[in-house]
């Protein structure tokens, strides 16, 4: 894997096909490995490059500078979009999600389009006071207190299962739980930045200002404040299309990605 250097860190990503550049941006916990269907698909048509966040993959820790965590992630988004772009469509899976939300707030000139694949967006739901807001206060809460006490397995555990289902974490193989237990402080420090009073925070009002296409996707059998966080950026941007894939989790882009893809291709190639 190729590398990008920031912030004194290493920085891998994938690069393939050839075309107008877009830019595949993984969820918690996750790498740039879930989306090596998606990028077959489309670099027929695409130059796809996927990062691994800082503390994900093969990419180094987060830089300790007092920045928030989702600042040096959109650092990642800006520095490929100078070096492959400048103009990019921009694809993110729950973190990703709220990653190119703010990349395309940031630089609406250069991002063509947003596909947002269930953004954890929360802080939209603790500003509208919305019930669903508790389910993830909970489990953020639950993990943070896990992770400060140095239980990894039992945050990573309760991550998993979250998301997944219960038993989930029990009933993956010892790879996948050993990565998840390796990266569940940085899932933390994920959730830390979906606070409403995380500096720089994002509102309702901030997403009613883009003016890119963007297409919201989001399973029918996700979690409840998964599903409410996609009507509530629905709502607030005007343009934005909506497609809810019955049956499918919060975790189906990287577990379950066939119809998933089918969708963001698709949405791709009518935009280009």
């Amino acid at each position: 894997m190729p590398t990008l250097r920031l912030d004194n860190r290493n920085i891998h990503y994938r690069d393939s096909g050839t075309g107008p550049l877009v830019i595949l941006c993984h969820s918690s916990s996750s790498h740039s490995g879930q989306w090596k269907a998606l990028a077959d698909r489309l670099e027929p048509s695409f130059r796809v490059i996927a990062p691994d966040f800082y503390g994900y993959g093969k990419s180094d820790p987060l830089p300790d500078n007092g920045r928030p965590h989702f600042e040096a992630d959109v650092g990642i988004l800006s520095a490929l979009m100078k070096e492959f772009g400048p103009k990019a469509h921009l694809v993110g899976h729950s973190l990703g999600g709220t990653v190119v939300l703010r990349q395309g707030l940031m630089d609406q000139s250069n991002v063509r389009s947003l596909t947002l694949i269930e953004p954890v967006c929360f802080y939209l739901l603790e500003q509208a006071q919305h019930p669903a807001r508790l389910e993830y206060l909970e489990l953020s809460h639950h993990m943070s207190m896990l992770v400060h006490l140095g239980e990894m397995r039992d945050a990573a555990e309760k991550f998993m299962d979250f998301w997944v289902g219960s038993g989930a974490f029990s009933a993956a193989g010892s790879r996948t739980q050993d990565y998840i237990v390796q990266t569940v402080a940085r899932v933390v420090d994920d959730w830390a930045g979906m606070f409403k009073d995380a500096p720089r925070q994002l509102s309702a009002a901030d997403l009613a200002g883009l003016l890119m296409p963007v297409k919201l996707i989001r399973g029918g059998a996700t979690r409840h404040c998964a599903t409410v966080v996609c009507d509530v950026v629905h709502d607030a941007i005007v343009q934005a299309s909506l497609t809810e894939i019955a049956g499918l989790g919060h975790m189906a882009a990287a577990s379950d990605p066939e119809r998933i893809n089918a969708v963001v291709s698709e949405f791709l190639k009518e935009i280009r």
